[in-house]
């Protein structure tokens, strides 16, 4: 359930509905509307009506063809742009415990500068900026504190906190020592290549 004022965590999908404009949270809700069971269920994501407001399928509608998502798709990238443009601006926070590419325990807050580049998974609550993955993610209208009084210090741990403070980091805080998994790249050998002819 969601918590309006922000005094407590709530989930992204939450978010989303609670704390974006409510005029683009409605257009999701009229474009879905127009839509049947059937045909959102093939739109992926998070659904902000449920079946029973839900359009019913006309007798010969299974002969017509295709839905069109066009509208719904629109919709859904002016709330979705809204939602990162407040959370750039600081109205909300986020935290989250990374599961990649270092698998932690402790929730962690997550840049709002991130957002722009951000994918997230309203239905499961993960973040993804780059490599780095965030699961059990929530937002707040106060930052993540290490004390719980509220204040606005550096959330992370302290072990993140030296960890991010070492030569063995990026400037994102993603330690540069971990063995990456897969096959190397074959850049540098097609790259030698081509200078030699």
């Amino acid at each position: 359930m969601s918590d309006g004022d922000g005094s407590c965590a709530i989930t992204l999908l939450d978010a989303l509905v609670d704390w974006s404009d409510p005029d683009l949270v409605e257009a999701v809700r009229r474009c879905e509307r127009t839509h049947t069971a059937d045909e959102m269920s093939c739109f992926t994501g998070p659904r902000l009506v449920p079946n029973s407001e839900l359009r019913r399928p006309l007798e010969k509608e299974w002969m017509l063809g295709g839905s069109d998502y066009t509208l719904i798709v629109g919709a859904w990238r002016r709330l979705y742009a809204d939602f990162v443009h407040r959370l750039t601006r600081g109205q909300f926070y986020l935290s989250g415990v990374q599961t990649r590419p270092v698998l932690t325990t402790t929730p962690t807050h997550i840049p709002g500068a991130w957002a722009a580049e951000c994918e997230f998974d309203f239905v499961r609550n993960v973040a993804t900026v780059g490599d780095v993955r965030f699961a059990a993610v929530t937002a707040s209208r106060s930052a993540l504190s290490n004390s719980g009084a509220g204040e606005r210090n550096d959330p992370r741990p302290a072990e993140t906190q030296s960890m991010l403070s070492g030569p063995d980091v990026d400037p994102c805080g993603t330690p540069l020592n971990v063995k990456q998994r897969g096959r190397a790249s074959f850049s540098p050998a097609i790259k030698q290549a081509v200078r030699g002819h």
